[in-house]
């Protein structure tokens, strides 16, 4: 956010006689994010084009970034000989469509400016031993507590946003909360679930972990992320100690 759109304006006069007191209105540029400068224009002749008296600027939304496009319209209006208002939408050169709702036979294309997004996400797993009898050993009944981050490091806002992990599954392990409705870019979210030890992971699992990227949809509904599979550093027989991150997810 806070970067802008630049707009320029070019103004023709399309009919046989003189118009006044030209001016033009935007609806996404006003205040507080978007601004119109310039004109009124005086006078233009038939077939005259003016293409330096308006300019307009707009600064990006998080909600455009979302939606990965910002599309407006502008209106002209001048004044004919006889006190009459003329108007005109404004029509994008850029645009091929080329509809024309009012049926004058000029198009009348909204201006869309794509904004190219950047759709990304990080997951940190993290474990201690809970040594509930003191002895620094690992036995059957103690438990392994994993902490996991949930961080949005992209651009868009992240929704309905999952954890899976093979690990903690019944009877052993459990995976409580989520989904995350929505996470904002640079937004965090962390919690905490306990797995208890079984005798076969004492001797078969105590030396690697997974780690699980999430399941998520960007503002524009595609599915990112994925899954690998590290070496956890920890060997069982040391003593630990307790730590951990406590939240909600």
């Amino acid at each position: 956010m806070g970067e802008t759109i630049s707009y320029s304006f070019t103004v023709t006069n399309t009919g046989a006689t003189t118009l006044t007191d030209i001016t033009i209105t935007d609806p996404l540029l006003v205040a507080p994010n978007g601004s119109l400068t310039g004109g009124p224009i005086a006078s233009l002749a038939p077939g005259a084009v003016d293409t330096t008296t308006f300019s307009g600027s707009y600064t990006i939304q998080q909600s455009d970034i979302d939606a990965g496009t910002v599309t407006n319209q502008a209106l002209a209006t001048g004044t004919n000989p006889d006190g009459d208002d003329v108007t005109d939408t404004s029509d994008d050169p850029n645009n091929p469509t080329d509809e024309d709702p009012d049926g004058d036979g000029d198009p009348d294309d909204p201006t869309d400016t794509d904004l190219p997004d950047d759709s990304d996400i990080s997951l940190l797993k993290e474990s201690t031993f809970n040594d509930e009898n003191g002895d620094g050993f690992a036995q059957l009944g103690e438990t392994i507590s994993y902490s996991f981050t949930v961080t949005n490091t992209g651009a868009t806002t992240l929704t309905d946003i999952t954890i899976t992990d093979p690990l903690l599954v019944a009877p052993n392990g459990s995976l409580t909360g989520g989904p995350i409705a929505s996470l904002a870019p640079g937004a965090v979210r962390m919690a905490m679930v306990l797995l208890s030890w079984r005798d076969d992971q004492l001797q078969l699992r105590g030396n690697e972990q997974w780690s699980y990227d999430p399941n998520e949809c960007d503002g524009n509904g595609s599915i990112i992320g994925g899954a690998k599979r590290q070496p956890y550093r920890r060997t069982d027989r040391e003593p630990c100690t307790r730590s951990g991150r406590h939240g909600d997810l």
